[in-house]
């Protein structure tokens, strides 16, 4: 009788309880996310506050760690540079960036800072065509970034730097 339980238990009871339980992370990542594309950015001590949904690391290293936060991520863009927190606060001043790319994804866009060397890359994934310009449009002037940032930034491709190595690595 209580080996008849405990197979009820393993077999019902705990793949229900997981599948509700990963419903209420989708549904509050997803009321997460509504709210992000209503969020502007906000002025802080380091520059801009950018409102980001998730942050995605990788170094240049040997074996090209990766870091990953969706829940508290952070992105500030000042003159200096730009402020990150993937599982640790960064800081990258603008000489560290080789460049900037954006693309567009699932309802929102990916804003790319390419380090030079083993610096690596910063992911941002923004949610609103107005906070990626935002993004942009903080970034010191000078910083090297693609024709179609240019594009969203200034109205126009020619601002941006052709023939740039593009970062080929996945974006989530």
């Amino acid at each position: 009788m209580n080996s008849d339980i405990l197979v009820m238990i393993v077999r019902f009871v705990i793949p229900v309880s997981m599948a509700l339980t990963g419903a209420c992370v989708v549904l509050l990542l997803g009321r997460r996310r509504r709210t992000l594309a209503n969020a502007s950015p906000m002025p802080s001590t380091d520059g801009l506050q950018i409102p980001v949904n998730a942050i995605f690391t990788r170094s240049g290293q040997l074996f090209g760690s990766k870091q990953h936060n969706s829940i508290n991520p952070e992105l500030t863009i000042g003159r200096a540079g730009i402020g990150f927190r993937a599982l640790t606060r960064k800081q990258w001043p603008i000489a560290q960036i080789a460049h900037v790319e954006i693309r567009p994804r699932r309802g929102g866009w990916k804003l790319i800072f390419v380090g030079r060397g083993q610096t690596g890359v910063v992911v941002a994934d923004i949610v609103g065509e107005a906070n990626v310009l935002a993004a942009l449009r903080a970034l010191p002037d000078g910083t090297v970034m693609t024709p179609q940032a240019a594009l969203l930034r200034d109205g126009t491709p020619a601002a941006g730097t052709d023939n740039l190595t593009l970062y080929r690595g996945l974006l989530r």
